[in-house]
């Protein structure tokens, strides 16, 4: 289907106002994806871990050492769907395991994947839109108890499941009961399942009565004499103004409001209370935080417990400090040292300009509001935690950890924040469609927003990059600690061309612009890879050594050029070393000696190792890749490079191949060399590139027919690939292979606003405006008297 046949194109709307046409695909994208940070969650470090195939580990024998043959072991979790959908999960079995979806079955075990748990099942469920409740019944045999669960598309669908009710609702993870006796079949219905009073549930969410004799300070970090923790929260005062905070707390405090320091004064010491000043290094006694149960709740949508925050314990010294607050946030740090205890209880705080009181324990208060400063799903309190450190951090450094991106050294080595609950971490988590997440669709997508020369395009790009960018570090420490990560997982488990080339070309391309937290050691760590860890026949050619099937194993594909040359280029001239951009034309040499079809002057998709064939199949944008990166190779090669004449010659051969083999609207087709497949809007975009980057780098000693070849295309496209509104038709979904066309024809269908193509045609309409005003240009030269 093309865009014509049902709503109007963009051919309709714009005629040939290209930057119109191009304008409203980025804003079309963008609105459809808009900008938004990682969703944060808690999780507990007490609870069932993913592997790295982000599969739940919900193996039950090693929690419960005393269960016994039959009994039931039963887990639930709840998974947010934005659409009725079906998805891909695997399955592998330490005993008998049933799966309810929703209340009703959705998988049994058979008696062979009960005993075998390192077997995998794969298999589809259907998901409602909104919340799907997962319910899992383990029984207890002599093979074990539990399963490992989760996403059956690591690198398409990593997905991760969220606590359904209790205390910490909203947290990432699977709750589990202690053994029970009986089959309960009405478990299957999550109603029941909360309902019921006599069941026990893990990992435990809440403190114990003893624990919450102590501050929270110990509870969660039991800090040694001298060490420091630090609490951080945030106050939104409705007005300017001069607050009196007041309580009570053991230890030393050093208190931080906003980028200042407040001195602490023990009421029976003074006369009046201490004011805010700012200091240049950290004094003793420091600024004020606060706290209000129920105006969390109402900032944050969840219960907050005073009780539960910092303790019943009795604090022997009380304090007083003023506090310049802003209309507006006004963010919070408090450093607790331990000195024969630590903590510090918030009890009053006073406005000084109106004489009004506010006591903390009040539902409501007209002055301030006291929030977390975060907003952290499955976390009910108004405090986030760090540490524990040997002594408190500067101002500067305090105020940097409110980048959510930055690991904290701290004497147990690196850390994060954490949550006053057993166990409990914040954690980010990618649970956008696009934006924030890293692959190699996205990193075309990103390209063509960053070639527009559209400010808020160009802003939106760079920061989707150093979002991903920003937090590697993170991500693998994430990884590290609770087994698989919740962001970057295509980086943190890299072991292919399609987890790093495409995007970290864009990246390098962005940063050369603006540059990105964390983009250098990013880009460093995969140069390494391509060169030394990508697997490499014994002439130095990029192959794929494994696959997500058997059958995939031991190819080399087209798309890979583009997975590893435009990166290779790239990252050569971010070093100036000239090893990369060596190898990125060994690359291309060597795939045209493996895939090139001489007859028709184009490239077979796939050369398979396992039968020393190629697949037989032209398909459109395996061949695009090759003719793109080809293109970018030799936008930067030196002219006096001894092969640069060879990669011409090679250019000019795909350039007779693909031009001879246009469709009549313009555009390429699906099976380059087979008309009656469908036409292809990615293909014919890079095409098209390429063509015109030709045309204007001298690179066609005849260049009218490649001229008039991205004319024709790009008309085509608004004709027939771009709707008014920016939507974008014709584009092949994301592909495997086959050893023949029928597979590419038939099976590999479009879709609707596909990332495979967005950023190709946004590219393929900036080069064809580019042509014309440099044709334009020519012209004029030529007949200047």
């Amino acid at each position: 289907m093309h865009c014509g046949e049902f709503v109007k194109s963009s051919w309709d709307r714009f005629g040939g106002q290209d930057n119109d046409v191009l304008k409203t695909m980025a804003q079309r994208y963008m609105s459809a994806q808009p900008a938004e940070s990682y969703t944060y969650r808690v999780s507990s470090m007490d609870g069932l871990k993913r592997g790295l195939d982000y599969r739940y580990d919900m193996e039950m024998t090693s929690r419960f050492p005393q269960i016994h043959n039959g009994q039931y072991v039963y887990a639930w979790a709840k998974l947010w769907s934005e659409e009725d959908t079906e998805l891909p999960f695997s399955l592998s079995c330490y005993g008998p395991v049933t799966v309810y979806v929703n209340g009703a079955l959705a998988h049994h075990a058979n008696i062979e994947q009960e005993v075998f748990p390192q077997q995998r099942s794969w298999f589809r469920l259907k998901l409602k839109a909104g919340w799907n409740q997962f319910v899992w019944q383990f029984m207890k045999t002599g093979t074990g108890c539990g399963a490992q669960f989760g996403s059956g598309s690591i690198k398409g669908f990593p997905l991760h499941f969220v606590v359904p009710f209790g205390a910490a609702e909203g947290a990432e993870g699977v709750i589990y009961t202690a053994p029970i006796d009986e089959r309960r079949a009405d478990f299957a219905h999550c109603d029941i399942l909360a309902s019921d009073k006599q069941l026990i549930w893990h990992p435990r969410m809440t403190w114990q009565k003893e624990e919450l004799q102590q501050t929270a300070a110990e509870r969660i970090f039991g800090a040694s004499k001298g060490q420091a923790v630090l609490a951080w929260t945030s106050v939104y005062a409705n007005e300017d103004g001069v607050y009196e905070l007041s309580g009570t707390y053991k230890g030393k405090l050093i208190i931080m409001c906003n980028n200042e320091q407040v001195e602490v004064a023990e009421e029976e010491q003074r006369g009046e209370p201490s004011d805010l000043n700012l200091l240049d290094t950290t004094v003793e006694p420091s600024r004020a935080a606060v706290l209000n149960s129920q105006r969390a709740a109402n900032k944050l949508g969840s219960t907050a417990d005073l009780s539960s925050l910092e303790g019943t314990s009795e604090l022997s010294s009380h304090f007083a400090v003023k506090l310049s607050l802003q209309k507006g946030r006004n963010d919070v740090w408090i450093w607790m040292i331990e000195q024969d205890g630590i903590g510090v209880n918030w009890e009053r705080l006073v406005s000084l300009e109106q004489g009004a009181a506010v006591d903390l324990t009040d539902e409501l208060s007209a002055d301030v509001t006291p929030v977390a400063p975060l907003q952290v799903e499955g976390n009910s309190h108004a405090f986030l935690y760090s540490g524990p450190y040997e002594q408190p951090l500067s101002l500067q450094d305090t105020i940097a950890l409110q980048s959510m991106s930055t690991l904290h050294t701290t004497i147990e080595g690196p850390s994060y924040w954490r949550t006053d609950m057993p166990g409990g971490y914040v954690r980010p988590f990618a649970e956008t469609s696009h934006y924030g997440r890293w692959n190699y669709p996205l990193g075309v997508t990103l390209y063509g927003l960053l070639r527009l020369e559209d400010e808020e395009a160009l802003q939106y790009a760079v920061s989707h990059i150093e979002s991903c960018t920003a937090f590697h570090d993170y991500s693998f420490w994430d990884a590290q600690m609770f087994g698989a990560p919740g962001i970057n997982h295509q980086l943190v488990g890299m072991d292919s061309l399609d987890d790093c080339g495409s995007f970290g070309a864009t990246m390098l391309y962005a940063h050369a612009r603006q540059p990105l937290a964390g983009a250098d050691s990013l880009a460093a760590r995969i140069a390494h890879y391509i060169t030394s860890e990508q697997s490499r026949l014994s002439d130095g050619t990029l192959y794929r050594i494994k696959g997500s099937t058997n059958f995939m194993k031991d190819t080399m594909w087209c798309d890979d050029l583009y997975m590893s040359v435009p990166f290779l280029v790239r990252y050569s001239l971010h070093t100036g070393e000239q090893r990369y951009i060596d190898d990125a034309i060994h690359q291309l040499l060597q795939y045209k000696e493996y895939l090139f079809e001489p007859s028709l002057n184009i490239m077979h998709h796939v050369y398979d190792m396992k039968f020393n064939a190629q697949n037989g199949a032209f398909w459109g944008r395996g061949n695009g890749w090759v003719l793109f990166s080809l293109a970018e190779l030799l936008c930067h090669i030196k002219a006096d490079h001894p092969k640069r004449d060879e990669l011409l010659l090679m250019f000019h051969e795909l350039s007779r191949g693909y031009a001879a083999l246009q469709g009549e609207n313009g555009l390429w087709h699906q099976v380059l060399d087979d008309h009656e497949s469908y036409e292809e809007s990615s293909c014919t975009s890079m095409f098209a590139y390429a063509f015109a980057i030709g045309v204007q780098e001298g690179w066609y000693d005849e260049p009218s027919s490649y001229i008039e070849c991205v004319r024709k295309a790009w008309e085509g496209l608004k004709k027939r690939a771009i709707d008014e509104e920016g939507n974008v038709y014709g584009v092949c979904r994301g592909s495997g292979f086959a050893h023949h066309s029928y597979y590419y024809k038939h099976e590999l269908m479009p879709r609707l606003n596909d990332t495979h193509g967005i950023g190709i045609i946004m590219l393929a309409g900036i080069e064809a405006g580019k042509m014309n005003s440099w044709l334009e240009a020519q012209t004029r030269l030529e007949v200047r008297p």
